[in-house]
């Protein structure tokens, strides 16, 4: 079920300043730490901690690695984390255009370095943000626009755990849920077996990850076979890895086994490891492929073989691999359902967000849902579309991004430039909700999810939120229900003319400007 909540128009730049304070925390790469983006009125920086964990130096009370900076000297002297990316800088203006810039706000920082999203790294930081946010009193939300297709996609995973169990009042994370809504990276089967090729993104990059997870008490094989491109014939194959409980099998239950070929065009890596999960019972196989050599003359391809009955969902890494057919009989691509990125999107606590077009439409890229166990999510989609915010200008790559403004400060130049996707969409949310939590420090993400809900009905007397505000009479605006419907004023709109955009009560009903 699809729920575009018209809602995110509210795009909103924080209603009503308070004395609260906030602090927002960004996990991400690719920071410009010197951006004027990151300053305060007053030229006083922002950014209060940062933490780059891919990096040697002092590492943070309570952790064995990575670099923290905790004064501003050492940060700006840092001048950036990565020189290669803009990602971070974008995603910290972004939110920070939405949550405001009044006195109190803090950001903290962790870069996670580069390469795979490491989960237990991922754990450290959220703990690093809150554990700072609480050592200041202040309440805090965090934005992690990243995402896996490791993990069973519906919501028993252990990260989701750990998510649901360390977020709270005044503790608040927003995800974004990927960018699978063109993909081809998802396949299922019940009873009949499947096969695909595995195809990568790149020729340069010939490495991926697929994910297959089966009904709990099933049993399934998996195999890969090096297939000729001319003729459809079998050059090699990995052993047939059968995963499910052992019964008389003894290939059963937990298994690791590695396919190296070393011969003919398709050489490389591939690891497989099979096991029951712990938490939901379901029985799961990983393959890890590292191929060493492009396989111009050869496809590589899966085959997946139900041995009782249940289903199975299988998922590509989607970054630099995916599912497709090559238009050959028998052989089936992937398609684009259940794309709700694990980290950022899937658990039941996390505000995970989409992303749609200035016209409301879901942006065509944008993970569709539901959760595979049919949870609705995204929890909202808010604008992703050709986006403005701060580049890192010691981005070596940042003239790949159309610039839009530049600033020179202190004989540099610093640039902001347009990034889509849900990366983008993600941190209005953060902002929005930063901006609420100034005025309702112990606000819960379950509270801020039922803002965000059409149907939810607010009583605009019992201040849920002082960012909600009741108004009285009619006001000539461009405003809209929360259905997308505009609002039809006729009478003097000027008791209105300083609103920022906002949500509101009009005549009793939720609206937005």
């Amino acid at each position: 079920m699809k729920r575009i909540f018209s809602f995110m128009i509210l795009a909103a730049l924080a209603l009503v300043a308070s004395a609260q304070g906030l602090v927002i925390g960004i996990i991400d790469m690719g920071f410009d730490y010197t951006h004027p983006a990151f300053r305060a009125g007053d030229g006083s920086l922002l950014i209060s901690r940062v933490w780059e964990q891919g990096t040697e130096g002092a590492h943070p009370a309570g952790y064995d690695y990575g670099y923290e900076m905790t004064t501003t000297a050492a940060i700006l002297t840092a001048c950036a984390d990565d020189q290669t990316q803009s990602h971070g800088s974008h995603v910290t203006a972004r939110a920070l255009q939405y949550a405001g810039k009044e006195a109190g706000t803090e950001v903290v920082l962790v870069s996670k370095g580069s390469g795979r999203v490491d989960e237990n790294r991922l754990r450290d930081a959220i703990e690093y943000i809150f554990d700072y946010a609480e050592s200041v009193a202040k309440p805090c939300v965090i934005n992690m626009s990243m995402g896996s297709h490791r993990g069973p996609h519906d919501g028993t995973s252990a990260f989701d755990a750990f998510i649901n169990k360390t977020v709270g009042a005044g503790r608040i994370l927003c995800g974004s849920v990927g960018n699978s809504g063109i993909s081809t990276g998802h396949l299922e089967t019940s009873g009949e077996p499947l096969n695909t090729f595995i195809i990568y993104r790149s020729q340069d990059n010939t490495t991926g990850t697929v994910d297959i997870w089966g009904t709990p008490g099933m049993r399934y094989s998996v195999q890969l076979s090096a297939i000729q491109y001319e003729n459809g014939n079998v050059s090699s194959q990995s052993e047939v890895v059968v995963a499910g409980p052992a019964a008389d099998d003894a290939q059963g239950g937990v298994k690791d086994y590695t396919w190296a070929p070393t011969t003919g065009r398709l050489k490389g890596v591939f690891k497989f490891h099979t096991d029951i999960d712990e938490r939901n019972g379901k029985t799961h196989t990983t393959i890890d492929i590292d191929q060493s050599s492009a396989a111009m003359k050869y496809e590589l391809a899966l085959n997946i073989t139900p041995l009782s009955e249940g289903t199975i969902h299988a998922w590509s890494d989607e970054i630099t691999s995916t599912f497709f057919d090559h238009d050959r009989e028998g052989f089936v691509k992937g398609d684009n359902r259940y794309g709700i990125t694990e980290l950022g999107g899937t658990a039941d606590r996390i505000i995970s967000v989409g992303a749609m077009k200035d016209d409301g439409t879901v942006a065509d890229y944008s993970s569709r849902g539901p959760r595979l166990d049919g949870a609705v999510k995204p929890n909202v989609f808010a604008y992703g579309d050709n986006i403005e915010s701060a580049l890192n200008s010691y981005d070596q790559y940042q003239s790949l991004y159309p610039y839009t403004q530049t600033i020179e400060q202190d004989g540099r130049q610093y640039h902001y430039g347009t990034m889509s996707g849900t990366s983008m969409a993600s941190p209005m949310v953060t902002g929005v909700v930063g901006s609420w939590l100034r005025h309702n420090p112990q606000l819960t993400p379950e509270e801020a999810m039922a803002y965000m809900n059409p149907n939810e009905v607010i009583n605009p007397e019992a201040g849920l939120a002082n960012s909600i505000f009741a108004v009285r009479g009619n006001a000539e605006k461009n405003m809209y229900d929360l259905s997308g419907r505009r609002v039809s004023t006729k009478r003097n709109s000027a008791s209105l003319g300083g609103l920022k955009h906002g949500v509101y009560i009009v005549d009793g009903r939720k609206i937005i400007y």
